[in-house]
């Protein structure tokens, strides 16, 4: 009998000591998980906290990435950039014009950025400034939205570092129905038309790996200057004659107006002067044109004036769904209006 009973208590202690074991291990290793890992778009793997309650972004296009997953309310600093300018930013977010603006993508101020206390930073790669940030400890990720496809990794990213992955699908699903749409509609053409987008001036055009080219490619159109490297360009009258394109677009910040085009002199013979096709994209918070949310607004906009019998797109209501899905604001019609002159 006492043979069982020490049998039997032996197994009782044995028991306690494995799930005091258990325990501990488990609660340290809670005790632990205070970070984790995420490997940003310039291929760094960055430690950051579980939680991510306080972010600073250093560039115009982190800023808008955090709205695409409805991270604003996580802001503690923002960058806006010269091209966030009007009310449109302060409408849709009315706090932005209250928020300390630390840094920027050409400089950032350490003092300013350690009192807001970030628990991340969040901006595009620069050497300098990734070295200064990564010196106070404070994790900085990177994005690169360079192309639509970096874009929506961008945004997939913010979501996941804000802990906003549902947020960030539902944008990615929205923007890639919309290119799909637009695929499906334009595919069989036989003639796609050629597209000459003019960025600050109408000589200044840009490159194949810009992401102007590939907005144009995703609109279904064909841009002229997609075998030339070396992003913003400068060309000459003689080459935009050369190319003879269908289409011409002009950036909102493009010093030459529609009626300049038009009226030019040594364009005349151009297909697109001849048959007036030539536009200028709208802006709301910023260009159409730049890599930020806003551009699949932008591609839904310039495939409905290529090909408005193909795409057949209800601008209007493109407009509102566009800033109520991302932007979760239902925009006004006098401003949708204002979008809209030509």
């Amino acid at each position: 009998m006492k043979g069982k009973n020490f049998k039997v208590i032996f197994r009782l202690l044995v028991f306690v000591t494995v799930i005091g074991l258990l325990v501990g291990c488990i609660g340290q290793a809670q005790e632990q998980a205070t970070s984790r890992v995420v490997t940003d778009m310039a291929g760094r793997t960055i430690e950051i906290p579980i939680e991510v309650n306080r972010i600073i972004t250093i560039s115009p296009m982190a800023t808008q990435c955090v709205f695409a997953v409805q991270g604003q309310e996580n802001l503690v600093g923002i960058c806006l950039g010269p091209a966030v300018k009007g009310e449109a930013m302060t409408k849709i977010y009315s706090r932005v014009k209250d928020l300390p603006q630390p840094g920027s993508p050409k400089g950032v101020n350490i003092e300013e950025l350690l009192l807001l206390k970030p628990d991340v930073v969040i901006g595009q790669f620069n050497p300098s400034i990734v070295n200064k940030i990564e010196e106070t400890k404070i994790p900085f990720v990177c994005i690169y939205p360079e192309s639509p496809k970096l874009l929506v990794d961008s945004i997939k990213l913010m979501g996941k570092v804000l802990g906003k992955d549902k947020e960030a699908e539902d944008t990615i699903s929205y923007f890639n129905k919309k290119v799909e749409y637009i695929t499906d509609k334009t595919l069989k053409i036989d003639k796609k038309l050629k597209v000459y987008v003019a960025g600050s001036s109408k000589l200044k055009t840009f490159g194949g790996d810009f992401y102007q080219t590939y907005l144009v490619e995703n609109a279904g159109g064909i841009s002229v200057s997609k075998d030339i490297k070396g992003g913003k360009i400068e060309v000459s009258v003689e080459q935009i004659l050369e190319w003879d394109p269908d289409f011409i677009l002009l950036t909102p910040y493009c010093k030459d107006s529609v009626g300049d085009i038009l009226s030019d002199s040594q364009l005349q013979e151009i297909r697109a002067i001849r048959n007036r096709k030539v536009y200028q994209m709208p802006k709301y918070i910023v260009s159409w044109d730049l890599p930020v949310p806003e551009s699949f607004l932008g591609m839904v906009w310039l495939a409905n004036k290529l090909y408005p019998e193909v795409v057949n797109f209800d601008m209007n209501q493109e407009i509102k769904e566009f800033y109520s899905t991302v932007y979760k604001y239902d925009i006004p019609d006098e401003d949708i209006t204002k979008l809209l002159e030509e």
